[in-house]
């Protein structure tokens, strides 16, 4: 049923004062209507002529806007939601579109200028690439004097690993309490294991092998994480509360294996941090531009001080929660991951991944397409 005249009149008045932009065109690419914000977004006349289509108003100044409603009467695409840019005289904007196709073939679009948002995003992106600068200068330091200290230390863990074995066999054979020099030759072991273990921790951290970033589906990814801290969680006896992301699919340039065990890192190693009978929680979310991650826990050993060292390759905080490899592969994917204090015992680490590609970092990339 058609709507009267005084009912056009009125909706025309409503439609007018949103700030979205507002056109219907028919089966045809007949243009209907549109309101004063689309008006103004596409410097379309306010008066028109209704025999005027698609093609006449927008092809030339916009033809990517023009082609997404082609594309959708013409039954080649869906409706949904897509992002475009409009030209309007000198000036770019950039357009969120919401498309709704009738049965009959009308289609009705809201057009919302997200260009302060876009050059927002597009700033805070600056901001991070001279981060990300910043931090591959300060890890290629580390990178030498970890090198340095796996150079210098293995020869003596080597030498004390292999005295102590020597004399453990020499002292079976001694005229001395053999259970006493053993117990002290086991203790002796037992720092130069520590001390090797040390240093392939050190090895691991200054690994600069170049990552392999392809775009996959970072979903599954995530909730492998999830299920294995809640296994942890049902271990420790935590009062856990991790939900899966509700979405099936964001895709982002990663190299999936080392993602997915930075991961699982953040996720149990800050679950071991809680204590048995504390508070865990572990969630998503996911915009246009970006996924984030948000892990909060009772945290109460770990102090105030700790944790300006949490990411300090070299410190581990009285809780024990060393997070220095996962922030480094975390970072080499153009992500940032903070830590912070809420109300006296709990800690909140908040892991961010750009949808874009590492963010056209300055180091290069192996994978190619479209950034």
């Amino acid at each position: 049923m058609k709507p009267d005249r005084h009912m056009q009149i009125r909706l025309g008045l409503i439609l007018d004062r949103i700030e979205e932009g507002i056109l219907v065109f028919d089966a045809n690419e007949r243009l209907l209507y549109l309101n004063r914000a689309a008006s103004s977004l596409l410097r379309v006349p306010a008066r028109f002529r209704k025999a005027q289509g698609a093609r006449e108003l927008l092809e030339k100044e916009n033809p990517e806007l023009f082609g997404i409603i082609h594309e959708v009467l013409a039954g080649a695409a869906g409706g949904g939601t897509v992002e475009t840019v409009c030209r309007r005289g000198g000036r770019e904007l950039k357009l969120r579109v919401h498309l709704e196709r009738e049965e009959d073939g009308t289609l009705f679009l809201a057009l919302q200028n997200i260009t302060e948002l876009w050059w927002l995003h597009r700033k805070e992106q600056t901001l991070l690439r001279r981060l990300h600068q910043n931090y591959k200068n300060l890890m290629e330091s580390l990178r030498q004097i970890a090198e340095s200290v796996a150079h210098e230390v293995r020869n003596p863990i080597v030498s004390i690993g292999g005295y102590a074995n020597l004399l453990l066999r020499k002292c079976d054979t001694g005229k001395h309490n053999p259970d006493e020099l053993r117990k002290y030759l086991e203790y002796i072991i037992a720092d130069a294991e520590r001390l090797n273990g040390i240093v392939a921790e050190v090895e691991r951290y200054s690994d600069l092998s170049e990552a392999r970033f392809t775009r996959k589906n970072i979903i599954p990814l995530i909730r492998g994480s999830f299920r294995a801290v809640r296994r942890l969680g049902k271990k420790r006896n935590l009062n856990i509360q991790v939900t899966d992301p509700e979405a099936k699919e964001y895709s982002l340039w990663m190299d999936s294996e080392r993602l997915a065990a930075a991961i699982e890192e953040v996720l149990t190693r800050s679950a071991t941090a809680c204590p048995a009978g504390g508070h865990y929680i572990a969630e998503t979310a996911f915009t246009p531009f970006e996924m984030s991650m948000r892990v909060e826990f009772d945290a109460a050993e770990i102090q105030e001080s700790d944790i300006h060292f949490i990411f300090d390759p070299f410190y581990t905080t009285g809780g024990g929660v060393n997070l220095a490899a996962a922030q480094r592969t975390i970072v080499l994917h153009g992500g940032l991951i903070r830590a912070s204090r809420r109300g006296a015992t709990r800690m909140v680490l908040r892991l961010t991944l750009p949808g874009e590609k590492r963010l056209g970092r300055a180091d290069g990339d192996n994978a190619k397409g479209p950034t």
